[in-house]
């Protein structure tokens, strides 16, 4: 846990894949709305909560939000933390 605030430098939406790579695309537009949408909602219906749409268009308009899927059944989140900083 950080002591001190400190700036929101990106987001990421988890996933899997059948691949053998370590996928990270960088969402923009609708697509991170999305992406941000889903992430808050779940099964949720977004129709429920209309007041958190200008929220999430602000923040997906602000910060870098990606897709990261890594192969299913592999890949610890500490490999995907090692690769992550050194890509």
């Amino acid at each position: 846990m950080a002591s001190e605030p400190s700036p929101l430098r990106a987001l990421y939406q988890l996933g899997t894949h059948a691949g053998s790579d370590l996928r990270v695309e960088r969402l923009t537009g609708s697509a991170a709305f999305e992406a941000l949408q889903d992430c808050i909602y779940g099964p949720l219906l977004p129709a429920e909560h209309p007041a958190h749409f200008p929220l999430l268009s602000a923040l997906s308009a602000a910060v870098p939000v990606y897709r990261l899927e890594r192969p299913a059944g592999t890949w610890t989140a500490d490999a995907v933390a090692e690769a992550l900083l050194d890509g």
